[in-house]
C-alpha cells in the first residue's frame, strides 16, 4: 500500500502561512493600539502631575495658573484627537479580525478535506488488505482440497 499523499498539501501550507501572516498584522494593530492607549495615559498623567505640582506650592503665580489652563485645554484636544484616531484603529483592527478568521476559515476546509482524504485512503488500504487475506484463504483452501484429493 501506498504511504497517504495529499495532493493540495501544497495548497494547504500556503494557506497556513497566510493565515500566519493575517494573524501577526492582527497582533501588530492591536499592540500599535496599546501604545495609543500608553500615549493617552501619558497625557493625563503629566497633566495630573502638572495639577499636583502647581497645589503642593504655597504660593502660586496667576501665570502658571493660565500656563496650566492652557496646558489642560491642550491636553484635552490631544484626548480628543486619540479617540478619533483610536476609533479609526478600532475599524482597522475588526476588519483584520474578519481577514484572519476567513484566513482560518480557508485552512480549516483544506484541512478536513484532508482527513477525508486521509479516511478514504485508510477504507482502501484495509479493502486491499480484505482482499488480500480473501485471496490467501482462498489459495490456502485450494491448496488443502488437492492435497486431500491428490
Amino acid at each position: 500500500m501506498k504511504a497517504f499523499k495529499f495532493r493540495l498539501e501544497r495548497a494547504l501550507q500556503l494557506r497556513e502561512r497566510q493565515l500566519a501572516a493575517e494573524e501577526a498584522a492582527l497582533e501588530d494593530l492591536l499592540n500599535r493600539r496599546g501604545q495609543m492607549l500608553g500615549e493617552m495615559k501619558a497625557l493625563d498623567v503629566s497633566l495630573q502631575q502638572a495639577r499636583t505640582s502647581i497645589q503642593q506650592q504655597q504660593f502660586v503665580r496667576p501665570a502658571e495658573l493660565v500656563a496650566l489652563e492652557r496646558y489642560n485645554g491642550r491636553v484635552d484636544r490631544e484626548r480628543k484627537e486619540w479617540a478619533v484616531k483610536l476609533a479609526a484603529h478600532d475599524g482597522i483592527i475588526e476588519k483584520q479580525k474578519v481577514k484572519v478568521v476567513e484566513a482560518r476559515g480557508r485552512v480549516r476546509l483544506l484541512e478536513k478535506l484532508r482527513e477525508k482524504r486521509q479516511v478514504e485512503w485508510r477504507a482502501e488500504g484495509d479493502r486491499e488488505l480484505e482482499e488480500l487475506a480473501a485471496d490467501f484463504s482462498a489459495a490456502q483452501w485450494l491448496r488443502v482440497t488437492e492435497q486431500r484429493a491428490g
